[in-house]
């Protein structure tokens, strides 16, 4: 599995990776998989977390509404029985009264003959009309009811209204409590979201290539018809990341100037000639030569010009390269250095006074930058 495919393979990959690590090449160690499996558990611990959070929310609010239901309709039915004008006793006492007239003369005789038999403790036998029955099943049932402002509750039916009253508040705070177990859970996920993107971020950049210039490098050259010798230079350049480059294009220039460079110098040649290599992880490469082989090299009198500060000698450059984690950005780097020898090029002598010419590099005030661009 290479560095590129971390970011997308399932944790079954992921685990089957870590168990048979291919070591070779440039594939990452299995800490690189361990940490995108930490990723992506904490992700997927957010997202389980969230989604509960949302069904706990749901189910409150529907048990809100079905208790504002239960409370309405528990009200309505108290309402229907508090507030008749006529209560079950007197509703009654009318039919414990006889009513004249033919056509009551059959309710009549059914009310009269409707004694009730009881026997007593001692044998006797003693009536009780069903008005008398009715007297005492009223007065038992009033003893359900409790008057308020005039009105009439059952008790059963009260307790009922304030069980569902305690229900809804209860419910109430039930969803609002939810409601913020959600909110957190929500910014939770967003939190562990971008805590992800960091980690794979910090990833990508502790992982990937970067190619910078760390140095020159000069080559002398002998010049047979004066016995003297000339100088050439390459840049180095360096991959200081842990993976290589992908597609690498180098380019070097070195121009020897009557002036100083301007700061409104153009970096940029469409027409610049440029080699392709790789760089590997950890690893140093020499860049192209300057001056070209079709051009002079410096020669010691143009180092002598260059110490009396007559001529001005630069090199720079640039590397534009891709990574292995994404293929669609390409990392430029630039330089832009002065070249200043110190020594007696007049004297130099590789095999006995090898030192007696040194090259350092001033920094130029623009043309040194690293920026990245997006491949359409």
């Amino acid at each position: 599995m290479k560095y590129s495919e971390l970011q997308t393979a399932g944790k079954d990959e992921l685990l089957a990776f870590i168990d048979n690590a291919d070591r070779t090449g440039y594939h990452p160690v299995p800490k690189d998989a361990v940490q995108e499996l930490n990723n992506r558990s904490n992700q997927d611990l957010a997202d389980k977390t969230l989604k509960t959070g949302k069904i706990a929310l749901k189910v409150a609010i529907w048990a809100a509404i079905i208790s504002l239901i239960s409370c309405a309709a528990t009200v309505l039915q108290l309402g229907g029985v508090t507030f008749s004008n006529i209560s079950f006793a007197q509703a009654i006492s009318v039919h414990d009264k006889k009513v004249d007239g033919p056509k009551n003369v059959e309710r009549n005789q059914i009310f009269q003959s409707s004694k009730l038999i009881a026997l007593t403790s001692k044998g006797a036998i003693s009536g009780a009309t069903v008005s008398e029955s009715y007297k005492k099943k009223d007065e038992a049932e009033g003893s359900e009811y409790f008057t308020f402002f005039g009105i009439k509750f059952r008790i059963t039916d009260a307790f009922m209204v304030i069980f569902n009253a305690l229900l809804v508040i209860f419910t109430f705070f039930l969803w609002r409590s939810t409601e913020k177990l959600w909110i957190e859970s929500k910014n939770a996920s967003l939190a562990s979201k971008k805590s992800v993107e960091i980690a794979k971020m910090n990833l990508v950049e502790s992982r990937r290539a970067f190619v910078f210039a760390k140095n020159i490098f000069s080559f002398y050259e002998l010049d047979v018809l004066t016995g003297l010798y000339s100088w050439r230079f390459r840049p180095i350049w360096e991959n200081s990341g842990e993976t290589p480059t992908k597609n690498l294009r180098m380019h070097t220039t070195v121009v020897l100037r009557n002036s100083i460079l301007p700061d409104d110098f153009n970096f940029d040649d469409p027409n610049a000639d440029f080699g392709v290599v790789l760089i590997p992880p950890k690893t140093t490469l020499h860049g192209g030569l300057g001056p070209k082989f079709n051009i002079p090299a410096i020669s010691p009198q143009d180092i002598l010009d260059i110490e009396a500060g007559v001529k001005f000698l630069y090199i720079w450059g640039w590397v534009k390269y891709s990574d292995v984690f994404d293929g669609y950005v390409m990392h430029t780097t630039r330089f832009c250095w002065q070249i200043t020898p110190v020594g007696d090029p007049m004297n130099f002598k590789p095999d006995v006074i090898p030192a007696s010419v040194t090259f350092s590099t001033l920094h130029h005030r623009y043309g040194n930058e690293a920026f990245d661009e997006s491949i359409n």
